[in-house]
């Protein structure tokens, strides 16, 4: 995770755009959820943690 970036040799900054990436979109499921659903559940949670997975990857593979 965070150590690896980290680690890596195009530097740490990576990580912050990775992050931000998946923090977005874990907020937009979330809210989205709330709006239709009027909550959360473990599904929308499982959701979440996909969709912000997913974006960091995507985003993280546009920097290298």
């Amino acid at each position: 995770g965070l150590l690896g970036a980290a680690a890596t040799p195009a530097g740490w900054w990576h990580v912050v755009p990775c992050a931000a990436a998946g923090l977005v979109g874990c907020w937009l499921v979330v809210e989205r959820a709330v709006r239709r659903l009027g909550g959360i559940t473990g599904d929308v949670l499982g959701a979440a943690i996909e969709v912000s997975l997913t974006l960091s990857l995507v985003v993280a593979s546009l920097l290298v």
